[in-house]
């Protein structure tokens, strides 16, 4: 990601499609929030800055405009590799409706060991995983690891 490629990034004000800055900007437990929340707050405190009006644009576009603001953060100190997490939060994911316990079975080794690793990490199983947050996730690749 460019954010992995230039450390020296310490903020950023982006102007997205106003649904992409939602899910970009969306906090554990909100609808929008899904993989891409959870890798930006690996690497920045995000907040959701304010809509743009479609008339300010000429021609004017058929979609709405957002604001999101990001402030670098320390790196979470760990074990695991930013690879192995994402792994994770892409498995917790992509069976977005399943308990954590069934949806990270495939890399976990089965569901008796994603639960086992889920109660190490202090997490309960049958969350799902747009409840978690990136310190979690970190915790949870550390005890698959």
């Amino acid at each position: 990601t460019l954010l992995s490629k230039f450390p020296t990034i310490t903020k950023m004000l982006v102007m997205v499609q106003a649904e992409v800055a939602d899910r970009l900007a969306a906090a554990p437990g909100d609808a929008a929030y899904g993989a891409p929340s959870v890798k930006l707050q690996w690497f920045m405190k995000v907040s959701r800055g304010a809509n743009i009006p479609r008339p300010v644009f000429i021609p004017v576009p058929n979609v709405d405009s957002g604001l999101v603001f990001g402030q670098r953060v320390t790196p979470i100190q760990t074990s695991v590799s930013q690879a192995q997490i994402f792994r994770v939060i892409d498995a917790a994911f992509n069976q977005r409706r399943k308990m954590l316990r069934s949806a990270l079975g495939a890399i976990a080794g089965g569901s008796a060991a994603a639960e086992k690793a889920l109660i190490a990490a202090g997490i309960d199983p049958t969350l799902r995983g747009e409840m978690l947050n990136i310190d979690q996730y970190v915790r949870l690749a550390e005890a698959l690891n």
